[in-house]
């Protein structure tokens, strides 16, 4: 199968730019976000290379290989993309997000703890990637998709990016880590146990937003 855009179905490649566009809305990425979905076992979509939230309907992302070079135009960070799926046939949509939130708690080295039931959505922990430099090499990206690593446990890993069966998985689960920092944040102002290092469990953020037809 060739690497081209023609390999995506039209239904494929509107899943990508909804997802990217319902991503922004949430001010779950920046600029430089990213968002994927598994084609088979040798092909994922990427959304275009630009703002997701400026993606137009019909605009066309690229289809890439899980194993080789990245075609001309894609992000130099979709190789995190490529290596999760190499390490983890079970996952079929990766997120490359931002939240202001957990970068906040990142920058020290510590991830969301769990407030409540939901956490068992990131159970027993969100990894770390200790590393602030951009992921522009294969060595750096299978260092993350190793940190990530398989099973219940690693459903989300905090390097500005997200893994899920299904990239409408992922999404929600970006919704659900980023939501965990508020109530984290009001424990550590009021002097509760919320100095959690890297590694302290993730837990539920806000539920589905409200419901429209969307611009595919």
């Amino acid at each position: 199968m060739s690497a081209s855009r023609k390999d995506a179905s039209a239904g494929q490649e509107a899943l990508v730019r909804v997802a990217a566009r319902a991503l922004a809305r949430a001010n779950l990425v920046h600029a430089y976000g990213h968002c994927s979905s598994r084609l088979d076992a040798d092909h994922f979509l990427v959304c275009a290379a630009r703002p997701m939230g400026l993606i137009a309907p019909g605009e066309a992302g690229t289809v890439v290989p899980v194993h080789g070079d990245l075609p001309e135009g894609v992000l130099g960070e979709v190789r995190i993309h490529q290596h999760i799926y190499r390490l983890r046939p079970d996952v079929g949509g990766v997120i490359r997000s931002m939240p202001p939130t957990v970068m906040t708690l990142s920058s020290a080295r510590v991830t969301p703890a769990a407030r409540h039931g939901m956490g068992s959505y990131f159970s027993p922990a969100v990894p770390l990637w200790d590393d602030p430099q951009l992921v522009r090499s294969d060595a750096q990206a299978r260092g993350v998709a190793e940190t990530l690593g398989g099973g219940q446990r690693d459903r989300d890993a905090r390097q500005r990016r997200r893994g899920g069966r299904r990239v409408a998985a992922a999404r929600h689960r970006a919704d659900l880590v980023s939501g965990r920092r508020r109530p984290h944040r009001m424990a550590i102002a009021r002097g509760g146990a919320g100095r959690r290092r890297a590694g302290a469990v993730a837990g539920r953020g806000r539920g589905p937003r409200g419901r429209h037809r969307p611009h595919l």
